[in-house]
């Protein structure tokens, strides 16, 4: 019965492809669900050269040697007309570029070769966004999804974009004649079997996390989803934490000293904040810095009424996590929330200046040298 259900769940996913929900951002469609959506696991780069229309040069941060880096589910396409487009647009927008590199289940194929997702900064009117180029290339019709892609974890994401392209003769495909859009019946038995194993453990998974002891008829306590969005919104850093383990930790990626990423369906800068600490008894003259408190900077320039906007959806997502705020400052919108039993007070403020941030967390307890 399971197996069916997949089964009809995939054959509605093929059904589907040519109703993907997409955005613009600036000249290039995306899918709106992955908008968001980031790895958090990425090593930063920037793209040196393009060698040719799934290969890029690049220059790991911090490292003077040059390494080739193949696009993860994408083909070369050797032909001649239309390569050169393919190749003239990766140039335009990737060279010279700050990148940021993740990987899918390893790294390097049995060539030795880098395989890697690319994820592009990109800035517009309403915020920053990471995107994926990947995607970009699929989905508008600037590249040809390779047999491997089947088994990544964005198999399904990849094998729609590449077909929605090919459907709406985006891209290249304008001019060259496509096949009918393959079915998921279809495909090699073997991806078939892969895509439904990696279908069935999230079923599995949403079945587990549906089902609810009948005495308490919740998941989890209000505690531990605090804790939960606490340790999101931190990001990996625990406190105690001295710098140097801190760098080791954190998913924000450090850029020029400091560290940015995406949070909250946004992009911000993180100041993380250290007190120093002094040794007594047998550790005098000893001094240790210890992470105390974390601010959160919104990246990119907004006027007022975004700054405004954004605040507002953080404060509502706070008050659903955290409860009714401890405290309410009306004359500068200020909210503050103390929690005791996790050692942190949250402040969040509407300020219009960017230095200012948009919201912090103190720890409120002990430090032990």
């Amino acid at each position: 019965m399971k197996k069916a259900l997949i089964l009809l769940s995939l054959l509605f996913i093929t059904n589907m492809m040519y109703s993907m929900n997409v955005i613009l951002i600036n000249e290039y469609l995306y899918p709106v669900d992955q908008l968001k959506k980031v790895d958090t696991a990425i090593e930063t780069v920037r793209c040196v050269d393009i060698v040719d229309t799934n290969t890029i040069k690049v220059k790991y941060e911090n490292l003077d040697k040059e390494v080739l880096v193949t696009f993860l589910g994408i083909e070369e396409y050797e032909d001649e007309m239309y390569s050169g487009l393919i190749i003239d647009m990766n140039k335009r927008k990737l060279v010279g570029k700050k990148l940021f590199l993740s990987y899918d289940w390893k790294a390097r194929n049995e060539k030795d070769e880098i395989l890697a997702y690319i994820w592009l900064p990109t800035y517009t009117e309403v915020g920053g966004y990471d995107i994926l180029w990947n995607e970009i290339l699929l989905l508008n019709g600037y590249g040809k999804m390779s047999s491997s892609s089947l088994r990544l974890q964005r198999s399904i994401l990849f094998f729609q974009s590449f077909q929605y392209a090919q459907d709406n003769k985006l891209g290249i495909w304008k001019k060259i004649e496509t096949k009918e859009p393959l079915q998921f019946a279809e495909l090699p038995e073997e991806i078939q079997n892969y895509i439904i194993e990696k279908y069935e453990q999230g079923f599995e998974k949403t079945q587990q996390n549906a089902t609810t002891d009948s005495a308490t008829n919740t998941v989890a306590t209000d505690s531990q989803t605090i804790n939960e969005f606490l340790k999101m919104l931190m990001l990996g850093a625990e406190w105690g934490m001295i710098p140097a383990a801190l760098e080791q930790s954190v998913t924000a990626r450090k850029v020029s000293g400091r560290y940015e990423g995406s949070l909250l369906e946004q992009s911000w800068n993180f100041d993380f904040n250290f007190k120093t600490l002094y040794g007594e008894g047998e550790n005098l003259g000893m001094t240790v810095r210890r992470l105390t408190s974390i601010e959160y900077r919104l990246r990119g320039d907004y006027d007022s009424n975004q700054r405004f906007e954004i605040f507002e959806k953080i404060k509502d997502q706070f008050l659903m996590k955290f409860g009714e705020a401890s405290e309410v400052i009306k004359a500068t919108n200020n909210y503050e929330w103390e929690l005791p039993e996790q050692n942190v007070m949250i402040r969040l403020y509407p300020s219009n200046y960017y230095p200012y941030g948009m919201f912090y967390i103190n720890f409120t307890g002990e430090l032990e040298f």
